[in-house]
């Protein structure tokens, strides 16, 4: 991030000395071909920097979250029989999610 910033500023100052020429006069046609060659340097500079980077995540554990969760690790859930059928007589009789309307909560 610290690279970003120092090329951004770098460029802005560059387009700054470019803008008040050409407001002024200064005469400044050979900051022209300048302001494209900082722009150019920022950009591959940014792009070298970014491609050699290290990760985000570095400090995070990869294989924590790689690991697929067996059925082994779940823990049992505790169903209350007869609401569950209560709820399974409901979705079968009235079928609300068929409801066009039906939308989540927000």
């Amino acid at each position: 991030m610290n690279t970003f910033l120092y090329a951004f500023i770098v460029v802005f100052v560059v387009l700054a000395i470019m803008f008040a020429g050409a407001v002024h006069n200064f005469g400044t046609e050979w900051l022209n071909p300048l302001v494209s060659v900082v722009f150019a340097i920022a950009i591959f500079f940014l792009g070298y920097k970014g491609l050699f980077q290290k990760s985000i995540f570095s400090n995070s554990d990869v294989s924590e979250i790689s690991e697929p969760i067996s059925v082994k690790t779940l823990k049992p859930i505790n169903i209350d029989i007869v609401l569950s059928d209560n709820l399974q007589n409901y979705m079968d009789t009235y079928k609300p999610h068929h409801d066009s309307e039906l939308t989540t909560l927000s």
